[in-house]
């Protein structure tokens, strides 16, 4: 994921980057990283239609590296790489666009894909516990014959889960239905803002050195890893932090 720079300003963000130079027909051509006078991105653009309304597109954008490149008119642009695939803020500006798809001059097609665009960038930003459940409605929704891989963070049914087990879904693996050993609701006590405790179903979700936890209302923190006790039945294995 890149992030586009004019000047000091961040323009927008663009999963996708095609390098091009200046054929000497005066067309723009794609070509290797280390050939290019610029780049192109699709990015979202305002701009007021006949009647007055401010319309949000995608179109492609072409940026120089620099003075003397390209045809010249082009703004100046950079791309640094970003470790989440959008921002919040940038997913905000999107889903006005999906919410606004019959009015505005995207296709429902379109639409679709930036909403994949969304579920992957809240997926790479790895958001907190209380962060994600805030934003529940931006996770990819569990489907059947779908894999699914450890760690990964799916909505169903208005929930929030992470996956515990690398698996292929089933119709009879839901989660929230039974399926404890392949998925665990995230849930947090509003009070801490930590998780409350759940009875681990084996390795792959035992709590690690360092995780805290709530637990009859007060806050735990793991000293060991592989911890799969409650800190009432082994005490060791926990610390009171308040």
């Amino acid at each position: 994921m890149y992030a586009i720079k004019s000047g000091a300003e961040t323009v927008g963000y663009s999963d996708t980057v095609v390098y091009v130079r200046l054929h000497s027909n005066g067309c723009y051509v794609p070509c290797e990283q280390e050939d290019a006078e610029g780049f192109c991105v699709k990015s979202a653009v305002s701009h007021v239609d006949e009647d007055g309304v401010e319309q949000t597109v995608l179109q492609d954008v072409v940026y120089k590296f620099g003075e003397g490149w390209l045809k010249g008119d082009e703004p100046t642009g950079t791309l640094d790489a970003v470790s989440g695939t959008i921002t919040l803020a940038e997913a905000d500006k999107i889903i006005s666009i999906i919410l606004a798809a019959e009015r505005s001059n995207i296709t429902a097609e379109k639409a679709q894909q930036l909403r994949t665009v969304i579920e992957q960038g809240v997926t790479a930003l790895d958001l907190s516990p209380e962060d994600a459940l805030a934003a529940v409605e931006l996770y990819p929704a569990w489907e059947t014959g779908k894999a699914f891989t450890v760690g990964e963070r799916i909505r169903h049914e208005g929930k929030l889960y992470d996956c515990i087990q690398s698996h292929t879904a089933q119709i009879d693996w839901v989660p929230g239905g039974g399926a404890v050993s392949l998925w665990n609701e995230i849930t947090i006590d509003p009070a801490t803002g930590y998780e409350e405790w759940k009875q681990p179903t084996g390795a792959q979700d035992a709590y690690n050195k360092g995780d805290r936890v709530v637990y009859k209302g007060s806050v735990y923190e793991s000293t060991i890893d592989g911890n799969s006790w409650s800190p009432e039945a082994y005490p060791a294995g926990w610390t009171l932090v308040s």
